[in-house]
């Protein structure tokens, strides 16, 4: 695989959730990379509010270094759409022409926000997981909205998955179906069904039991 720059177009926004769609990729795949945060050639930007200038050329100092174990070094960068244009601009000539043994991927869920020229520079990618969770979101939404039973309940929580990043990458997506839904027709259930899912996505984080969690989450918004 040649070493370029990557814009992933994506709706995940966490650390786990991003490796493991990384790692389902057949062309990643073929790298051979060891996709855990604790990676040292696995450079991340994950800034919550806005990507100033200064985070940046650490990332570009930093991809100047040889990589410590892989073959190559990683820069991954969450939510790129919250660049600033300044930032921005210092990141075009490195889109452009990256340093030696290096990828460059930004994640975002879409090219908006973004410089024409940034966008140009990438090769872009669509991370089929994120569909998925979102198709797989609206689907349960329906489901427990129309108050199936509890073997239903049971039996999508199980159709998930048992892995707690996917579980994660889903609870995210999932939530945030709930929100437009919540925009769309204001409802006090799912206001309340809300802060079960909130609830939720905190118990994974802190390595609760996965299927229990899920279950829990789908249950009480069954039974309200």
């Amino acid at each position: 695989m040649q070493y370029h720059s990557l814009l992933l177009l994506s709706s995940l926004e966490t650390r786990p959730a991003v490796l493991t769609a990384l790692q389902k990729l057949v062309e990643f795949q073929k790298l051979e990379l060891h996709w855990n945060e604790q990676n040292p050639d696995i450079l991340w930007i994950d800034e919550e509010l806005s990507i100033g200038i200064a985070r940046v050329r650490e990332l570009i100092a930093d991809l100047q270094q040889k990589p410590f174990q892989e073959i190559c070094k990683v820069a991954l960068v969450l939510r790129a759409q919250t660049l600033t244009l300044e930032s921005q601009h210092a990141l075009l000539k490195t889109l452009e022409e990256p340093p030696a043994d290096t990828l460059i991927m930004l994640i975002t869920p879409q090219t908006e926000g973004l410089l024409p020229t940034i966008v140009s520079r990438c090769q872009i990618v669509r991370l089929d997981s994120a569909t998925t969770h979102e198709k797989s979101a609206s689907r349960v939404l329906q489901a427990v909205l129309s108050s199936r039973s509890k073997k239903e309940v049971f039996e999508l929580a199980e159709q998930i998955g048992s892995s707690r990043e996917e579980a994660i990458a889903f609870v995210q997506q999932y939530l945030k179906t709930m929100q437009q839904q919540l925009e769309k027709q204001p409802s006090a259930k799912v206001l309340a069904h809300i802060k079960h899912v909130i609830q939720a996505l905190r118990q994974l984080n802190n390595n609760c039991n996965v299927t229990l969690v899920i279950e829990s989450m789908l249950f009480k918004r069954a039974t309200e």
